[in-house]
């Protein structure tokens, strides 16, 4: 995924240089860099096996 596309609907971003945020063209997704990296991390998948995903679901199964 290019760093330059929405990563909600991989429409074109803009960086705005004196708020420092990032607009996206299409659906009008406002949100820093670091922001932008916490929803792609949200929406890549996880693998089945990977052990992120184990722990993940053992510490949900306890709260």
């Amino acid at each position: 995924m290019l760093a330059n596309t929405c990563p909600e609907c991989n429409g074109d971003l803009l960086y705005e240089v004196s708020t420092k945020h990032f607009i996206c063209k299409s659906c009008g997704l406002y949100a820093t860099r670091e922001q932008l990296d916490d929803i792609r991390d949200r929406l890549r998948p996880r693998r089945k096996g990977s052990k992120e995903a184990e722990y993940l679901e053992w510490w949900m199964s306890k709260k």
